[in-house]
């Protein structure tokens, strides 16, 4: 038996045929499920089900399996709901949801979306008169879900801590830089080499830039119930915050390669590839767009 298999690297066109869609196989719950799994395997939290997400992808599903053509929403980022700080988009069609699965996590760029620092997901499926199956996957990062599918229990509301304390904590200092496989660990802070900007990984939990003695940026992880105690460079280019073997942050740079995060006296925190220089994060603006590929995006 022959099986189709194709993600978006470049528009590809298959012949054209007859659409049929089954209402009873719209939803994707198994997409669902793979997705959370591979995130769980790489010690990532689920993503929140969205209805407004899964509504635009099931549009551009049905739009992709109807002209039976694989491509890009060029405006997915106008139609998901307004708010987001990053959104990406995998599109593809395959002989079923685990096929396509494994090839969107065999492509680094589509992977990348999968185990991106999102918080919330709408996948779309359409079925043609073939079988193949076409699907679009949309994801937002939000501080507020825009409609969620699935609603966890919230825990009790606790009081809110402040994000830093006003002065930079009188930690030990490990130098002004992490290398490849190297770690920061909870109660020792980076300074940079005219002393004025401090990166400290704090009892609490959370990760902290100073300048100048004023808290610039934060992970916002003080209020996980277990506490971060790592912040490790991966030879992988991924810059991830850890309590024990669990991620509660990271820099959704996996794949830049060899990299070095440097503590910058102009108030900046950044992560450098080794093998060109590039700048592939930074705490002041996030992902460098020059790394994004044609399906992420930035606010």
């Amino acid at each position: 038996m022959r099986l189709f298999l194709s993600l978006l690297a470049a528009v590809a066109l298959v012949p054209a045929g007859g659409v049929v869609f089954s209402p009873a196989r719209a939803d994707t719950p198994q997409m669902y499920a793979l997705v959370d799994g591979a995130r769980a395997a790489n010690g990532l939290p689920p993503l929140r089900r969205s209805v407004p997400l899964q509504a635009v992808a099931q549009a551009w599903a049905e739009q992709m399996a109807a002209t039976q053509t694989l491509s890009h929403n060029p405006v997915y980022d106008r139609q998901i709901p307004a708010g987001w700080t990053s959104a990406g988009e995998n599109v593809g069609y395959a002989g079923g949801d685990q096929q396509l699965h494994d090839a969107l996590m065999a492509s680094p760029g589509h992977r990348d979306n999968i185990l991106g620092r999102y918080t919330d997901i709408g996948i779309g499926r359409a079925v043609d008169s073939r079988g193949l199956v076409w699907e679009a996957q949309e994801f937002g990062a939000y501080a507020v879900s825009p409609g969620a599918l699935v609603q966890p229990p919230q825990p009790p509301a606790a009081p809110v801590p402040p994000v830093a304390e006003p002065d930079p904590p009188r930690l030990p200092a490990v130098g002004s830089a992490l290398g490849s496989e190297q770690a920061l660990h909870a109660g020792f802070q980076l300074v940079s080499p005219g002393g004025t900007m401090h990166l400290a990984l704090q009892s609490d939990g959370n990760l902290v830039s100073y300048s100048g003695g004023r808290p610039v940026w934060d992970t916002g992880t003080w209020g996980e119930p277990v506490k971060a105690d790592r912040l490790v460079l991966h030879a992988s280019g991924q810059l991830m915050l850890y309590a024990g073997d669990r991620a509660l942050w990271w820099s959704s740079t996996s794949g830049q390669g060899p990299s070095r995060l440097l503590v910058q006296d102009d108030g900046n925190v950044v992560l450098y590839r080794t093998s060109d220089g590039a700048v592939t994060w930074s705490a002041r603006y996030g992902l460098a767009r020059s790394v994004l590929g044609t399906d992420q995006k930035v606010a």
